[in-house]
């Protein structure tokens, strides 16, 4: 007989009524749905990050490799682009 603690209580999951059981596997299963939404979640947050990190690289690379920008130029900087 398998047992399940509710609030504290531990109770024989077969002397249940049938809402009960049905309503405990309800919440099992978005138990798992959120599970799998917050992995998810995960994932998408870590490849946004990685996208974002290729285009400041790619931003960077085309800053440097942009025409008549003098080798020292600093990256973000270009001629024309000084304050006073």
């Amino acid at each position: 007989m398998p047992f399940v603690k509710i609030n504290g209580i531990t109770y024989d999951f077969d002397t249940l009524s049938d809402d009960i059981k049905n309503h405990l596997k309800h919440l099992a299963y978005i138990d798992g749905e959120l599970e799998r939404m917050s992995m998810q979640a995960n994932v998408l947050r870590i490849s946004r990050e990685e996208i974002g990190r290729r285009v400041d690289a790619d931003l960077l690379r085309m800053e440097l490799n942009a025409p008549g920008v003098p080798p020292d130029t600093p990256p973000g900087l270009t001629p024309g682009s000084e304050t006073s």
